[in-house]
């Protein structure tokens, strides 16, 4: 579960694709001509260019030597690590089909299985890039070749006689949805919160690795979930859908690929045009999904009839991020720019500007903006917190979720109007680092949100002796390392154990010796290797 925590913070549509089986990506392939534009838009530009070239050969010039692939690539050391990268994707997506000449001695595993001969080329092409000839899949050249030369309907028929949902309405509807999620995931005190998100998104983040169980009754951020809200939106949704694809996959009572299907024809629909939920295009399985992606914020569904795509779940797939679309990360925050980062003027600034209006700023992330409550949106410097060499930390929001994000490794002292001041102390650090949350997260995080004054000025957005103090009080946790080990004792003699002994030292793995006593401690990593030298030498 840990593992599947890491993967999924990090990866995309590609890098998930990779991981499916090569009939499950077959299987999309021929079922969802969706899926393959998806996919097209998603690989990287040069492995574009591969397809495309050979999209529209003749029927004759199925197979293309893979000399001729070559020579279509500038020869420069950019230029092939480029092409041996866009071939691992399109190799390994099933796009191109590495085919190998066989001799007339190995001729005779052609007339085998085909299925069989297939799984054979792939993992002969696991260890080679050096095929004799390539071969676009047949299905995936079809429906794109469908897709450039006739107009293709819409995967799904919309209700004309209903008319279009405003954009303003379905960006606030998605960042109502996402604000409960994080503020959820933020809350000291889950239970009390008026509005919690559904038992679905609550089991998403314990499955992440987002939350984790204090007692039976009581979760706690983890470090995991804290990097979690350093994301931009997409990021976010993403981890949720894949784990969710992932939990649906596990439980076998729905086809997680025709939810995987749909998804890829969201980018493929109108945000703001209605669908029918009972249509007939729709599957069981893509039925059973919906609510569900509706708590995720890639649908609004209106009345438990209709439904249409948000801008984030038409943006999430369809290879562009549309910043104007839905601008907020994790909450949203309104600023006043001071003139000084000192205490004082601070304070005074926000009380006076108390009654003046209000201009957006970023949660938690630097690449994704703030929408103000109002709707209004501004660009430009988005940061907000201001930390002092007094460990006095200037917070300009009046969002809760910034406010409980804050908690976490703050103690705050008052609330002004758009204002919030905590403080850095030693037991609000340590309280931190127990649940998990780094002292670099916590540094990176205040020079994310660094307000636009300190970022402009010659000074770091921290200052170095907060830095280091955040350091040291976390080396206080660190004082003793632990290490999984072994411990080897009681030879039958002293050559028995220095025999040992020295084949430890040989592997890298002693930790530990005490000649006396003739006993050594080694990392258990090396256990293996030792137990199985002792049993053949000893």
């Amino acid at each position: 579960e840990r593992e599947r925590e890491r993967e999924s913070e990090s990866m995309d549509l590609i890098q998930y694709l990779r991981t499916l089986p090569d009939e499950v990506i077959q299987s999309l392939y021929v079922a969802s001509p969706w899926t393959c534009q998806t996919v097209l838009r998603a690989i990287p530009p040069l492995a574009k260019q591969l397809v495309m070239r050979t999209l529209f050969r003749p029927p004759k010039e199925k197979y293309i030597p893979r000399e001729v692939v070559e020579r279509w690539v500038i020869s420069t050391t950019t230029g092939v690590e480029m092409y041996t990268e866009a071939l691992r994707v399109l190799v390994a997506l099933r796009i191109f089909i590495p085919v190998f000449k066989t001799s007339k001695k190995n001729r005779s595993l052609q007339s085998g299985d085909p299925q069989q001969q297939q799984q054979q080329a792939h993992q002969q092409q696991a260890q080679t890039l050096r095929p004799n000839y390539y071969t676009v899949c047949p299905d995936f050249r079809t429906h794109l070749q469908k897709a450039m030369l006739s107009r293709t309907p819409a995967p799904l028929t919309p209700l004309d006689s209903h008319k279009l949902i405003s954009l303003h309405l379905l960006n606030t509807q998605c960042q109502s949805t996402w604000e409960k999620t994080l503020r959820y995931l933020v809350s000291s005190s889950r239970s009390q919160l008026p509005n919690p998100p559904s038992e679905t998104i609550i089991t998403l983040l314990k499955r992440t690795g987002l939350l984790q169980a204090v007692d039976n009754e009581n979760f706690q951020i983890t470090s995991a979930g804290f990097r979690f809200l350093l994301l931009d939106i997409y990021a976010q949704v993403w981890t949720l859908v894949y784990e969710y694809i992932h939990a649906t996959a596990e439980t076998g009572k729905v086809n997680s690929g025709e939810i995987l299907a749909f998804l890829f024809q969201l980018a493929f629909l109108k945000a703001g045009k209605q669908y029918d939920i009972g249509s007939d295009e729709l599957t069981p399985s893509q039925r059973f999904a919906l609510p569900h992606l509706s708590d995720l914020g890639l649908i609004y569904i209106i009345e438990d009839e209709r439904f249409t795509p948000t801008p984030v779940g038409y943006h999430l797939f369809s290879g562009a991020v549309d910043e104007h679309a839905i601008r907020f990360a994790s909450g949203s925050a309104n600023s006043e720019m001071p003139s000084s980062s000192s205490s004082a003027s601070s304070a005074s600034s926000a009380s006076s500007a108390s009654s003046a209006s209000s201009s957006a700023v970023p949660s938690s992330s630097a690449s994704a903006a703030a929408a103000a409550p109002g709707g209004d949106q501004v660009d430009g410097p988005t940061g907000y917190i201001i930390v002092e060499t007094n460990f006095r930390v200037y917070a300009y929001t009046n969002s809760v979720l910034q406010m409980e994000l804050l908690s976490l490794f703050l103690q705050l002292l008052y609330r002004l109007p758009n204002l919030v001041v905590g403080e850095i102390t030693r037991q609000s650090i340590l309280k931190a680092l127990r649940c998990g949350i780094t002292a670099d997260q916590i540094i990176n995080f205040l020079r994310t949100n660094a307000h636009p004054n300190c970022v402009k000025s010659q000074h770091t957005r921290v200052p170095p002796t907060i830095m280091d103090q955040i350091w040291l009080w976390e080396a206080e946790l660190n004082r003793l390392q632990t290490d999984d080990a072994r411990l080897y004792d009681r030879f039958a003699n002293r050559r028995e154990y220095d025999l040992s002994l020295v084949k430890a030292k040989e592997l890298g793995v002693l930790l530990w010796q005490n000649d006396e006593t003739q006993c050594f401690v080694i990392q258990a990593s090396g256990n293996d290797s030792l137990k199985e030298f002792i049993v053949k030498n000893l």
